[in-house]
């Protein structure tokens, strides 16, 4: 994990993926590859759009406040998620 995280691969990933960089040793070597769009393009520095990033968590039965264990499993998650896109 550490090694993801360094300027180098934040910059190669945001390269090659168009992901924002969460290192901001990264837009130095983003704007020598790609120019000064990089702070508008990649969000380079911008600590405000990270804080907004809302990362994917696999559905779990135990909701994790005062519901309990009301909420869909990702195995129920999954199924639903097929029949709705009518692949089921």
């Amino acid at each position: 994990m550490k090694w993801t995280e360094t300027a180098a691969v934040q910059d190669q990933v945001a390269e090659f993926y168009g992901a924002t960089p969460s290192n901001t040793k990264s837009c130095d070597l983003l704007r020598q590859h790609i120019g000064a769009s990089a702070d508008s393009d990649y969000h380079c520095g911008d600590n405000t759009f990270l804080k907004n990033i809302a990362l994917w968590k696999t559905p779990l039965q135990e909701c994790g406040d005062s519901r309990g264990a009301t909420c869909t499993d990702y195995t129920v998650w999954q199924q639903k998620w097929q029949e709705v896109r009518g692949t089921k």
